[in-house]
This record gives structure tokens, sequence and C-alpha cells, in this order.
């Protein structure tokens, strides 16, 4: 794991191993972006579920089991907001084109996946999916003036 690096004056990132053993690094990494754009600890619960939820994902899908790759998170802090930035190398997908979940089917009734998604959908303030140079590269914002 690398340490984090400063990309601008508003940006670090921390590029990790694509695996669980970097979880508790990278949503760390999240909590000290958080503190230092000064935004309400009370979002910190949030950003957490959603980070877990997305990266996960990666650790699980972006790279064949015999060759892993590596996850890049990045915050990037703006006027009244905090953006997090997962990139990494692994196959073209774009977690937006699939279904909305629908919640309103009974338990049972529902196909397995896609309420990750949703959740995500439903407490980030925008999530953004790009294929860009050979990365997956998912933008999730949260406003701090809560």
């Amino acid at each position: 794991m690398r340490s984090p690096n400063s990309v601008d004056a508003c940006t670090q990132c921390l590029t990790a191993d694509a695996d669980m053993a970097s979880l508790d690094a990278l949503q760390t990494f999240a909590r000290s972006c958080l503190h230092r754009s000064g935004g309400p600890e009370a979002l910190q619960g949030k950003i957490e579920l959603v980070l877990e939820e997305l990266l996960v994902n990666v650790f699980n899908y972006a790279y064949p089991r015999d060759c892993p790759g590596q996850v890049t998170l990045c915050c990037r802090c703006e006027a009244d907001r905090l953006a997090f930035i997962i990139k990494d190398r692994g196959a073209a997908f774009d977690p937006l084109e699939r279904a909305t979940a629908d919640t309103s089917l009974d338990i049972e009734q529902r196909p397995i996946g896609g309420l990750g998604i949703h959740l995500v959908r439903n407490m980030a303030d925008s999530i953004v999916y790009e294929r860009r140079d050979g990365f997956n590269v998912l933008t999730v914002t949260f406003s701090l003036s809560q």
C-alpha cells in the first residue's frame, strides 16, 4: 500500500491492493478526507457504507482471481461537497447500468444483486461512471451542508 499522495491542493489519493485486506486503510483514508474537509461527522457513516459497497465490488469482481490488481481512492474537496473517486484497471463495468432494484417485491421474489448500487444511489448526492484510459472511474459526491 502506498502512502497518500497529493494530486493538487484539493485532491489526495491512496492506491492499495484490490482486496479485503485493504478496506480498513482505504476507509481510514476516507475518514481523514472528511475531517480535513471540515464536513459534518454525521456524514462519516454514510460515506463509509457507500465506499465499502463500491470497494468490495472492485475487490470481488474487477480482476480475475489469479491476477490481483490495485484500486485507487481519491478524495477531492470542493466548495460545498466532498467527492470520492474510485479507479481500477479491471474489466469495464458500469454499475449504473444495472436495473434499479425493485424494493417493492418480497425478498423471496427479488433477483440476487443490485441492492448495493440501490443503496449507493440513495445515500450519495451524485454518482457518475466513466471508462477513461483503461480505467473504471466512479465518482461519488456528498454534500457537506447537511
